[in-house]
């Protein structure tokens, strides 16, 4: 938008939430946004829409439009494609032949539905890889993944960990390109956002899924460790997931009162958290299969961004983005005496905190403002 170029958006579904949709309506895109889903009675109506015939006029072109389109489909004999896919044709017939410069799918799933008007088009078209999803959640099968990483003029990926992973999992013929996920800093702005600590105690900060992976136990065990020892600490874990429940039993057996869960914060209320956090913990775990793991952890940078120091375990792609002992502290995977030690270490040497606090907001201005992110991005697009 910043080069006035002109963007349109497509979402497969109809999560219109906020803080996305503000963001969208802050830059006038919401007549530019579509929400169409490729599947289900929804995808059918759409389809109908197609042969409207109070619109003649555009229900010819539409027709032209997928008929030319199913014909350059057929003559790819080098691919395969499904009954789906040439509906998805009639679904989404008004993106064809638009003249798009570049279609950027920003997961792996919709890259899938999109496949068969990038091709019939011949878009250039480029994707993100963000990492794997959760365990017991359902990834992309290994074939589907080695066609989009054909077809992509570039993979985008956060970390070269996620490089490797996105390698090893089908897309080793995959052009990849490293840019890590990018933060408003000046959302992400501690000037901008009133500080609510209102006692003395030590304010440390867990934001993420509450689920298995993220090793949030471990950090609930570390920080009761040193409550016992007779800190005064109070921890906030922002999220919500299958754990929920279970964690907060778990709190509440150990009669532990100076840790709670929120779930369902605004924006603005999680900034406040942000803000109010002299140190943020992510005890994220290493996968048994040594894929399943955190491949950039954004919420690190945004805790930064806010002037927390920075607590992460050593995994998957944290490495290149903490420096440890300078930008934060890695710390092993679950291993909550690890954990309490390096909380314990900061709050006997507070004096250091402001030159950890200032070398992660060079280090994020350099590599993680969104402004620097968008520039990399145009420079890929252009090629």
């Amino acid at each position: 938008m910043k080069n006035n170029h002109h963007v349109d958006i497509l979402a497969i579904n109809d999560k219109r939430n906020e803080p996305y949709l503000s963001k969208i309506s802050d830059l006038n895109l919401l007549d530019n946004s579509h929400f169409i889903k490729p599947y289900g009675k929804d995808a059918i109506k759409h389809a109908l829409k197609v042969f409207n015939p109070m619109k003649p006029r555009n229900t010819w072109t539409s027709i032209k439009n997928v008929a030319k389109a199913s014909w350059r489909l057929l003559k790819a004999s080098n691919d395969k494609y499904s009954l789906r896919d040439y509906f998805n044709l009639v679904v989404y017939a008004e993106f064809l032949y638009k003249g798009y410069d570049v279609v950027h799918s920003h997961s792996e799933l919709p890259s899938v539905y999109f496949r068969p008007i990038v091709t019939a088009c011949n878009y250039n078209f480029v994707t993100t890889f963000h990492g794997l999803q959760p365990v017991g959640l359902t990834n992309l099968p290994e074939p589907k993944r080695k066609t989009i990483a054909a077809l992509a003029k570039h993979v985008f990926v956060n970390t070269e960990f996620a490089a490797n992973q996105y390698r090893s999992i089908g897309g080793e013929n995959a052009n990849l390109t490293v840019i890590p996920q990018g933060i408003d800093l000046d959302m992400y702005n501690p000037d901008s956002v009133s500080n609510i600590k209102n006692n003395s105690s030590l304010e440390v900060l867990s934001v993420g899924r509450l689920h298995p992976d993220k090793g949030h136990i471990f950090a609930i065990d570390a920080v009761i460790k040193l409550i016992e020892m007779g800190y005064d600490i109070r921890y906030t874990i922002v999220g919500n997931g299958p754990l929920k429940q279970e964690l907060k039993q778990y709190i509440a057996d150990k009669g532990c009162t100076g840790i709670q869960i929120k779930t369902g914060l605004s924006s603005a209320d999680l900034l406040a958290e942000y803000r109010r956090a002299d140190i943020f913990i992510f005890p994220s775990l290493k996968s048994h299969d040594g894929f399943h793991e955190e491949t950039q952890g954004v919420a690190l940078q945004e805790a930064q961004a806010m002037r927390s120091v920075i607590v992460s375990t050593f995994t998957g792609g944290i490495p290149e983005c903490i420096n440890n002992g300078h930008t934060g502290f890695l710390v092993p995977d679950r291993s909550s005496e690890k954990i309490a030690a390096q909380l314990e270490e900061l709050i006997l040497n507070k004096e250091s905190w402001p030159t950890v606090k200032d070398s992660a907001v060079i280090t994020l201005r350099e590599r993680y403002d969104i402004n620097v992110i968008g520039q990399r991005l145009m420079q890929a697009y252009y090629q």
